[in-house]
């Protein structure tokens, strides 16, 4: 019924593609998976959501076989306790900046012997109450994909003992990180310091994913080191397409 895949996937050898979904639209998730994508990248930290559509949007991912990765919009117990409920491949925690930042997510969103994970055989995760308890829990820990941001300088310093911590991936917030340490996102500074984080996060074996909004990019990306991209978002694409558009046909009817 539920359909994790991300982590198998990340491991694969092979690059993993995901799209941001900020729309909050079934309609534009069903096109992605139609598209082919790996995963849908649901947009909880930036754009506003409610539960409610986050877990519609979920159940719309696994009737069409597609990871739901959810960006959950902070590290809170209750946060990822009702999103890893609710059914989610995964999910991208932001500004996880140190260690015990890491573990906290890890004893959220494991169970026992990872962490400790609060559960409920009534949740859609356990396809209410029908997946053997004890399958379910071995099955969850192996296949739930926990994923910080790293998106500071503070987390750059302790990306080492982030990567050991227990977490399943990371995923680099470049603009965040640019921020923190002081330079412009597309600084040769900040893209040294992307560069040292793919290299070290490669070295831990941890898969590592990085936003990008060109096939260059991802080129680019990926013979770098990254294991899985978050292609840019509905809302980029169709303003890229129309602002070109437009511009085209004011540059020749005015």
């Amino acid at each position: 019924m539920m359909c994790n895949t991300f982590n198998e996937k990340c491991k694969s050898g092979k690059p993993v593609l995901g799209i941001q979904l900020r729309s909050r639209s079934a309609m534009i998730a069903e096109l992605y998976a139609l598209c082919g994508f790996d995963f849908i990248f649901i947009e909880n930290e930036h754009f506003t959501y409610n539960s409610e559509t986050v877990a519609a949007l979920i159940q719309v991912c696994d009737g069409l076989g597609i990871d739901s990765m959810v960006r959950i919009p902070k590290n809170d117990q209750g946060i990822i306790l009702q999103m890893l409920d609710a059914g989610a491949s995964g999910l991208f925690i932001p500004h996880v900046d140190t260690v015990a930042d890491a573990k906290y997510v890890v004893d959220c969103g494991k169970y026992k012997p990872a962490g400790n994970r609060g559960f409920s055989d009534g949740a859609r995760a356990t396809n209410y109450g029908f997946f053997d308890k004890t399958v379910y829990f071995e099955t969850a820990n192996k296949t739930t994909a926990l994923a910080p941001f790293i998106e500071s300088k503070t987390a750059v310093d302790d990306l080492e003992a982030i990567l050991t911590s227990g977490i399943d991936a990371i995923h680099i917030g470049p603009g965040d990180l640019a921020q923190s340490c002081g330079v412009d996102a597309a600084s040769a500074e900040n893209e040294a310091t992307i560069a040292r984080i793919i290299k070290t996060a490669n070295s831990y074996r941890i898969p590592v994913g990085m936003p990008a909004r060109t096939m260059e990019r991802v080129s680019y990306l990926i013979d770098l080191g990254c294991d899985f991209i978050s292609l840019s978002s509905e809302m980029n694409i169709l303003k890229d397409f129309c602002q070109d558009f437009v511009g085209k046909f004011r540059k020749k009817y005015g």
